[in-house]
């Protein structure tokens, strides 16, 4: 099924940019202060090209996604500047009306852990139904029809049986392969993919990116994909965001990254790959710890577990992205250093 003449005709070209977030800052309020979450994020999705965001837990890369689908609860959360372009749209200034009829239709999302994104209580072919009927306005049988083809898209064996299990009743792989077949069931234009292969053995994993992949290509859908798992970016993704401490420190073209990182931060994430460690020696790690939720500081958030930090310097004046020849740094020493990356 191909979306409608009017979504057809508002969609744009291949390489334009579809998603551009510019200068979004976010706080939330788990207690009774905000605290900074999300800090000038500046970033674009083109149409058909898949980005990855990487970085250790706490950055801000879920936070970031849920954003971009309008899903941050606005009862704790407040937007300090900046907006969020989809289609050339601000979703930041739609009602939740309007944020409803995005969701799904032009924008689907794929939850981390499959088991909590699928309602218990309903077989799993009666909630993707749900979002077909919503968004199509097609009768039951209808739905139900398209959700045994979704299904056999998503290699979903003996589809009809399966649509009428229960979550609980289904394996991980199959789980995950539902809320798949759910965030596609409209065709939009734009996935986001939070840790799609997360809680998966490693053959069920692969054959999930393998889906992804095709479906990608099937559909000419621009992609998000959040993951820590490096090894997944380089093979699955256009280009990549590091992100820490709710900042962007490093995005830039895949090959030239993973040669030559431009931020001690991406460096070290790729030093501390298993494949890049001497055989039989102690993995190195990248010492400290993640900051707490809410951290600022008054220079470059990463300096105090960076290596290559200088007092005076690094630790003084906030530090803005800069471009490189392969896109943008945030660090005011990228031009004096030179980093190991993969394989190095």
């Amino acid at each position: 099924m191909t979306r409608n003449s009017r979504e057809e005709s508002a969609a744009p070209t291949r390489g334009d940019a579809l998603l551009r977030v510019e200068g979004f800052s976010l706080d939330l309020a788990p207690g009774r202060e905000y605290l900074s979450v999300l800090n000038d994020i500046d970033l674009e999705v083109r149409s058909g090209e898949v980005v990855g965001l990487v970085g250790e837990s706490g950055s801000g890369k879920s936070t970031l996604a849920m954003s971009l689908m309008g899903l941050v609860p606005k009862r704790i959360s407040r937007q300090r500047s900046g907006r969020i372009l989809f289609n050339g749209v601000d979703v930041t200034a739609l009602r939740e009306r309007d944020l409803r009829a995005i969701r799904g239709r032009d924008v689907g999302m794929i939850f981390q852990e499959p088991m909590t994104a699928l309602d218990p209580a309903y077989r799993v072919g009666d909630q993707v139904a749900e979002v077909i009927r919503r968004h199509r306005g097609v009768s039951r049988a209808e739905a139900r029809a398209q959700v045994i083809e979704d299904f056999r898209l998503v290699e979903i064996s003996d589809p009809e049986r399966r649509a009428d299990a229960y979550p609980h009743e289904l394996s991980g792989g199959l789980r995950q392969r539902v809320c798949i077949a759910m965030a596609i069931a409209c065709r939009p234009s734009l996935l986001i993919a939070d840790e799609p292969t997360t809680a998966l053995d490693v053959t069920t994993q692969a054959q999930i990116l393998e889906l992804l992949r095709r479906l990608r290509a099937e559909m000419d859908m621009s992609i998000v994909l959040i993951s820590h798992d490096l090894a997944v970016i380089a093979e699955f993704c256009d280009r990549v965001l590091v992100m820490y401490a709710g900042q962007i420190m490093e995005q830039a073209m895949i090959d030239p990254f993973f040669v030559r990182p431009r931020h001690p931060y991406a460096s070290a994430l790729l030093q501390a790959l298993p494949e890049n460690q001497p055989p039989l020696n102690e993995l190195s790690v990248l010492p400290g710890s993640p900051p707490p939720l809410g951290y600022v500081a008054p220079g470059c958030r990463f300096a105090n577990r960076c290596e290559f930090a200088q007092a005076g310097r690094c630790d003084t004046h906030a530090v803005s992205l800069s471009p490189t020849d392969a896109g943008e740094v945030r660090c005011i020493r990228a031009d004096e250093l030179v980093l190991e990356g993969a394989g190095q």
